[in-house]
């Protein structure tokens, strides 16, 4: 009998250590592995981004304008998770002069009233090489939104003690200011339909 009762003291004891072990194991967290982590979007930096524009003036010259603090974000060298999502206010677009810029506000043009905001939105985005990538996307002016295809160039990221790790690029484009509504001023030349869009683009990562 002491034997016995033995051999079902040591039973017991070894069934209760395999199962708090097990109870230890399943209550262990595994740290998620960094590859699957998101990878946080750069935020545009609208004191340091550029948009400019021009439109060719009777024919003879180009006009040039542009637009400030453009917003959005950014996240280009992430496949899986690419981002690009650029909008500007159309109360922001400077034409040089208080006269100009009432002009380009009015319902012939931005009508900034109705249509406060611009945007490009990418639905697709490409990695031509080390600083180049390709961007299919929608564009929205005026309530017209059209498919558009933009190339960015120049693709670079650097970390800054002051600023923290940011990125930056640039774009040109052109469009056709009919397409979105913009349909007058083409007597004698007066505003040509093609206007080209430069974009520089500076974001950062929140700290």
């Amino acid at each position: 009998m002491p034997a016995f009762r033995t051999c079902i003291a040591v039973a017991a004891l070894l069934l209760v250590s395999t199962l708090m072990l097990g109870w230890g194991r399943s209550e262990r967290v595994a740290p998620v592995p960094a590859a699957s982590q998101a990878e946080p979007v750069y935020n545009v930096d609208p004191a340091h981004s550029s948009i400019m524009f021009k439109i060719r003036h009777f024919g003879l010259a180009n006009f040039y304008g542009m637009v400030t603090a453009p917003m959005g974000t950014v996240l280009l060298d992430v496949p899986e998770a690419a981002v690009l999502e650029i909008e500007i206010q159309t109360k922001y677009v400077e034409g040089g002069n208080d006269s100009r810029n009432k002009f380009l506000a009015s319902p012939d043009f931005f009508n900034t009233r109705e249509y406060p905001k611009a945007s490009f939105k990418a639905t697709a985005i490409r990695r031509i090489d080390d600083t180049t990538f390709e961007a299919d996307g929608q564009f929205t002016m005026r309530g017209v939104t059209r498919p558009l295809t933009i190339t960015l160039t120049g693709y670079t990221e650097r970390t800054i003690e002051k600023f923290g790790h940011r990125c930056g690029f640039e774009t040109t484009f052109t469009i056709n200011r009919s397409d979105f509504g913009m349909t007058t001023h083409f007597e004698n030349e007066t505003l040509a339909d093609e206007v080209t869009i430069t974009v520089s683009i500076e974001a950062g990562r929140p700290a």
